[in-house]
């Protein structure tokens, strides 16, 4: 069962309203088997660009997706929190409230996904409009847990340099090799000041 959705559903809508293609985006640390037929935004041109297309980049697993993309002219980029926080949400919660970012009310909360699942497989048509029937049944609790989801995201980009320290959410990603070059620095200091 996949729960993260939010990036596939956009993937998914551009395809089916906007007759988008998708390519996979090329990743320089992926083998060339798996940059076989991968894209660089760079290589996208003008008249692509118009009519629109879409990189996606998977991040960690197949559940992870981060994604660039033309629609009609316009740039839009989808970032996967995971690649920047290198967190769960729940945690990322946690870590706003130890620094009174956040309260209580707002952690993350569950969501029985179960609740939505289809015992048989079902066509695209059909899946649009389950998927309306399954957001008009949402309950109370159903919509704490999204808004929950929504604000812990935001804040955790509004005082990311509060949390991670020494890193910038504009640069790429929060590499383990860069994670290890700054605990090493604090290590450094720590030991350098007994």
């Amino acid at each position: 069962m996949v729960k993260k959705f939010d990036n596939h559903f956009f993937i998914e809508e551009m395809q089916s309203y906007y007759n988008l293609p998708v390519y996979t985006e090329h990743n320089k640390n992926a083998s060339n088997t798996a940059n076989k037929n991968a894209r660089k935004m760079s290589t996208v041109d003008s008249e692509e660009k118009k009519h629109g297309l879409v990189l996606e980049s998977r991040i960690k697993s197949s559940n992870n997706v981060a994604v660039k993309a033309y629609v009609h002219g316009r740039r839009v980029e989808f970032i996967d929190s995971f690649k920047k926080m290198n967190t769960s949400i729940a945690v990322l919660g946690k870590m706003l409230l130890n620094n009174n970012l956040i309260s209580e009310e707002y952690l993350k909360t569950d969501f029985d996904y179960d609740c939505f699942d289809k015992d048989e497989d079902i066509d695209r048509e059909t899946v649009k409009t389950y998927v309306k029937q399954c957001f008009r049944a949402l309950n109370e609790k159903q919509l704490i847990y999204i808004r929950n989801d929504v604000i812990i995201l935001a804040l955790g980009i509004k005082h990311y340099k509060t949390l991670f320290y020494g890193f910038d959410f504009s640069k790429n990603d929060f590499h383990p090799k860069i994670l290890r070059k700054n605990i090493q620095i604090i290590i450094n200091l720590l030991n350098f000041s007994y």
